[in-house]
């Protein structure tokens, strides 16, 4: 264990060293997956703060308050701040047989859960994961510790795995870099979390969805899908709108690398965003 330090910020915030505090995380992942969303907006706000040094951008300011968003920013060539929602990619699916089983043999390649562990979820009715039938492994991610079933580290390193963009650069080859997720495509749970609300009356469900025309860009982190605090943008106007309530942007959001047009880099392309006269402010 490592030794305490009360010069240690992360022990003064909770009473843990960084060892104890990452193993607290790895048992619970729906508190690690909440704390990543800061964690994201963090390296967002440290990266928007490079391009503003860089001068790609001359204005950037985080949102405090309830009913502001995340970052509201302004480029060279555009006469208002421009607004800013930072959200995580989900992490990769597991909900077919193929994925599910791929998941598994990741979990037993990488030293993460034995074989015979799984195995002997079973009662000794199979002898390896091979002989376990696909109609059986929902019924084993059942039976394994939470911390593998839901979005915790493990999940985000098969993910990482399977999106196989080690060799490549986001920066440098966008395209190429979002092809690797043809298979997977790159998606996001596009609302407020379930304590978060807008002002606006009427239906709960409805006031989680955003509004159309209260933010400009999604900024996407790809840490779930890939290890690496990376993001990339998409303006709002090629958000889906919401089938149900109209005047609300979709949740299910999917970024499809055919459409690289909609995905934005600020620090590459600081005209990509227009002046939209007819934008209404919230």
């Amino acid at each position: 264990m490592a030794s305490k330090s009360t010069d240690d910020p992360l022990y003064k915030l909770t009473g843990l060293n960084s060892v104890d505090l990452a193993e607290t995380l790895a048992l619970n992942p729906r508190a690690y997956m909440a704390l990543k969303g800061a964690v994201a907006e963090r390296h967002l706000w440290l990266y928007l703060g490079d391009l503003a040094r860089r001068g790609e951008l001359v204005k950037v300011r985080s949102g405090s308050g309830d009913f502001e968003k995340d970052f509201y920013v302004q480029t060279p060539h555009s006469k208002r701040e421009f607004i800013i929602e930072c959200k995580n990619v989900e992490v990769a699916k597991t909900t077919t047989a193929s994925t599910l089983r791929a998941y598994f043999e990741f979990l037993v390649s990488s030293k993460i859960i034995p074989e015979n562990e799984l195995v002997e979820f079973f009662s000794n009715k199979f002898h390896s994961l091979k002989e376990i039938p696909d109609h059986a492994l929902k019924e084993l991610l059942d039976c394994i510790p939470q911390r593998f079933r839901e979005s915790g580290l493990p999940r985000y390193q098969f993910s990482a795995e399977r999106a196989c963009v080690n060799e490549l650069d986001l920066g440098d080859n966008a395209l190429a870099y979002l092809q690797c997720f043809e298979e997977h495509p790159l998606s996001i749970d596009f609302q407020r979390t379930r304590n978060a609300r807008d002002d606006t009356k009427g239906d709960g469900k409805m006031n989680r969805y955003y509004k159309i025309g209260e933010l400009d860009v999604v900024a996407a982190c790809l840490f779930s899908r890939t290890l690496r605090w990376e993001f990339i943008f998409c303006p709002a106007k090629h958000l889906p709108k919401n089938l149900k309530f109209e005047g609300r942007y979709s949740n299910r959001l999917s970024i499809n690398p055919k459409h690289l047009f909609n995905i934005i880099t600020l620090a590459h392309s600081p005209r990509v965003l227009p002046e939209e006269k007819n934008r209404k402010d919230p």
